[in-house]
């Protein structure tokens, strides 16, 4: 059997995944909610709740299960949006259509209770009924229904506790038959920190983020905010932010517009209620942000925003 891709390749595809809007649907190997009838297939069989889910989901929200994401990877998904599977090929690569105990009975290596030197790239079996994979660091991707409900990152509790990372114990793990190991990933360079994760959203963190959007003036000021949306901006740092009564923060801040724009809402320039909301998804969908959604910027929300920060 020939070898589909390097363990790097892999986890660089699962990390393209983890990159994008995803949701969980059962069957489903990267499928983008927007073509055909895929939000109806989908929903199909599916609860109330997660049917309803699907039909709200947005036309660039891929949807996976457990396994099929590892096999979607496989059959060279590729955030393909115009296809009706994402790019991939039901069962290219000879990679087959199987269950999660078949691919399981498939590894080789496969161990249940020794955890020390797990390569990156490994299959992760939960008792016949999940899967994931682990991508170093004491780290796994996984698709599932839980938490952030999507493709996201987790602890792999038999390694270790990872603080700010929901955390899930695996039955066993073992090396799939159609990625290398012998070519393991090479870790990143460290890069600089921009900005301390300290939770207060600062002059530091203002002046990252205008860098980031490319905005004109790198003041490290967000200027021109309604008084009344202190309320939301709990842990924003006077020395950085400019609430006004009105008609004087008329006009808004240029940062939050651009931040707006990326997030997909109305470009008022106003960090308010649907801005922090907004905010607080995205970060949770690209798996900086394990808290709830309650528009409240807090200290998790702007410590996440800083993890997102140090990441560009």
């Amino acid at each position: 059997m020939s070898y589909v891709m390097t363990s790097a390749e892999f986890i660089e595809k699962l990390n393209l995944a983890l990159g994008n809007k995803t949701l969980y649907a059962n069957g489903a190997f990267g499928a983008p909610a927007g073509w055909g009838n895929n939000r109806e297939r989908y929903s199909r069989g599916a609860s109330a709740a997660r049917a309803r889910k699907i039909q709200m989901a947005s036309d660039d929200t891929f949807l996976f299960d457990c396994v099929c994401l590892i096999k979607g990877i496989l059959w060279d998904w590729s955030a393909d949006t115009s296809a009706q599977y994402g790019g991939a090929r039901y069962q290219a690569n000879d990679v087959p259509d199987t269950t999660i105990n078949a691919i399981t009975a498939m590894c080789s290596d496969y161990s249940t209770y020794i955890w020390d030197g797990i390569a990156p790239g490994e299959w992760l079996h939960l008792n016949g009924e999940h899967c994931g994979v682990y991508i170093g660091d004491g780290l796994a991707i996984e698709c599932t229904p839980s938490w952030s409900d999507g493709v996201q990152v987790t602890a792999v509790a038999n390694i270790s506790d990872k603080p700010g990372y929901n955390s899930r114990s695996w039955t066993g793990h073992g090396k799939l038959p159609w990625i290398d190991y012998g070519t393991q990933p090479t870790p990143p360079e460290p890069k600089p920190q921009r900005v301390a994760e300290d939770g207060w959203w600062g002059r530091e963190t203002t002046y990252a983020l205008q860098d980031i959007f490319g905005c004109t003036s790198l003041d490290a000021i967000v200027s021109r905010q309604p008084n009344s949306n202190r309320k939301y901006l709990a842990n924003a740092s006077v020395s950085s932010w400019s609430f006004k009564s009105w008609p004087f923060y008329l006009g808004g801040s240029a940062v939050i517009r651009a931040m707006q724009g990326w997030l997909g809402i109305t470009q008022d320039g106003y960090a308010g209620y649907e801005f922090v909301g907004a905010l607080q998804q995205r970060l949770k969908d690209l798996g900086y942000y394990t808290g709830l959604i309650d528009h409240s910027a807090g200290p998790g929300t702007v410590t996440a925003l800083q993890r997102w920060i140090n990441a560009q």
